[in-house]
């Protein structure tokens, strides 16, 4: 497999804060955060981080709690499957039970979900990476996108063409 590809043309971690990429943080006051937060205006095109299957969509965009509506890419990394969910979309593009190519469009970012009143630079893509496609609450079942990115867009964009 070629190497994978970043979810949004321009990707920086929201805020550039850290509590906004995986793992648990003194000054987040949910908790712990078992994704990126990738800052995305309402409508920005979100892509297929690697060729796979779009095998699940779940949600709505009217959502107001949790995730809203996702849509999840199977993909093969290093020999495994892994799950790339793509988090509190407007809309869904990609369509379920069909193959993907890198770099295809997946959908639109949005404010559904626990996102939905958040506004101007809060408005983000929730990126996870996961081991089965709808784990539980918590850390099981998810990884760090490091696993894959191998750096995180903290404090400067990385963009992809």
């Amino acid at each position: 497999m070629a190497s994978v590809l970043w979810p949004l043309v321009n990707n920086v971690i929201r805020r550039n804060k850290i509590s906004n990429t995986y793992g648990r943080f003194k000054e987040r006051t949910a908790g712990a955060h078992w994704g990126w937060d990738f800052y995305a205006p309402s409508g920005t095109p979100c892509y297929a981080i690697a060729d796979g299957t779009v095998s699940m969509i779940y949600g709505n965009a009217h959502d107001t709690g949790n995730f809203g509506l996702v849509a999840i890419l199977d993909f093969e990394f290093e020999g495994k499957t892994l799950y790339a969910a793509y988090c509190h979309l407007s809309a869904v593009v990609a369509v379920l039970g069909k193959d993907i190519k890198a770099g295809e469009q997946i959908g639109f970012t949005g404010n559904s979900g626990n996102a939905s009143t958040m506004k101007g630079l809060d408005e983000h893509l929730h990126f996870e990476l996961r081991e089965s496609a709808r784990p539980t609450r918590g850390q099981a079942g998810r990884i760090t996108p490091l696993t894959v990115f191998k750096v995180c867009p903290l404090h400067a964009p990385i963009y992809e063409p």
